[in-house]
């Protein structure tokens, strides 16, 4: 498998965003029969108001959550990182600090990475938001943290227009403007949420999942949901929530919302209603 390295000495280039625009030199025409991978060492890597764009068959690996970060001011309808298919991210933070009207961490347009141990943090814009899936998008997001704080509006993760992800042991957290949102589902979303985390706290409206736009489908299983509202479940709107905790607020329903085997911040038990 070609590879290249990025590393702020040492390495084949100095920043991410280089090498990925480099990636026909190093790697040829990545393919199925021709996977490529590009290595980021640890460190701070400051790509200012470029997004770095992923590559069909060009993996994108970092040392460690904890060690690795792609950062960036971001404005507008983009991300720091803006999602390819055929292609994982995996073991890094990539961070906006925004500055605009928005603030996005990690951008899925129409397209379906891998998403492997990565956390996505948003903010400094009047709307921040940690990750958005939209338009068809269905990446598979296993052990993710998305987070967004300090706007106007604040918002985890978006699954938007028809976007379908597969959501495992994904911890989803807005906290700090008037509305805040662990997790939206919008427009014939089609989520399927097993392990997730949403919690959304700190402002006048404060939604752990909201759910809007008929035609809208939601699966959450084994999850914890946060806020003034758990889930607010718009008109046209289908949801499935299994052993799982709502935690802390009340659930608003205008469509068809189903709980089998819930439980509150109390641990009082529900078998088949909403608390």
């Amino acid at each position: 498998m070609p590879a290249s390295s990025v590393a702020l000495s040492g390495g084949d280039y100095t920043d991410p965003l280089t090498a990925m625009n480099d990636v026909s030199t190093w790697c040829g025409t990545p393919s199925a029969t021709n996977p490529c991978l590009l290595k980021i060492m640890p460190a701070v890597y400051d790509i200012g108001t470029n997004s770095l764009q992923m590559q069909s068959y060009v993996d994108i690996e970092g040392s460690g959550e904890n060690t690795t970060k792609i950062k960036g001011n971001v404005f507008g309808l983009s991300g720091v990182v803006y999602g390819g298919n055929n292609a994982e991210i995996r073991f890094l933070t990539v961070e906006n600090t925004g500055g605009g009207d928005f603030a996005i961490a990690i951008y899925n347009n129409s397209s379906s990475p891998t998403m492997t141990n990565v956390t996505a943090t948003a903010s400094g814009g009047t709307q921040n938001i940690g990750v958005i899936n939209n338009v068809s998008a269905s990446p598979t997001m296993t052990n993710v943290t998305a987070t967004a704080s300090g706007g106007t509006q604040n918002i985890g993760v978006i699954n938007n227009v028809s976007a379908s992800p597969t959501m495992t042991n994904v911890t989803a957290t807005a906290s700090g403007g008037t509305n805040n949102i662990g997790v939206i589902n919008n427009v014939s979303a089609s989520p399927t949420m097993t392990n997730v985390t949403a919690t959304a706290s700190g402002g006048t409206n404060n939604y752990g999942v909201y759910n809007g736009v008929s035609g809208t489908v939601v699966r959450i299983d084994q999850s914890v949901i946060r806020g003034t509202t758990t889930i607010r479940n718009g008109p046209g709107v289908t949801t499935y929530v299994g052993s799982t905790r709502l935690d802390g607020g009340t659930v608003y329903n205008e469509g068809t919302l189903t709980c089998a085997g819930v439980y509150d911040e109390n641990y009082v038990f529900y078998a088949n209603t909403c608390p």
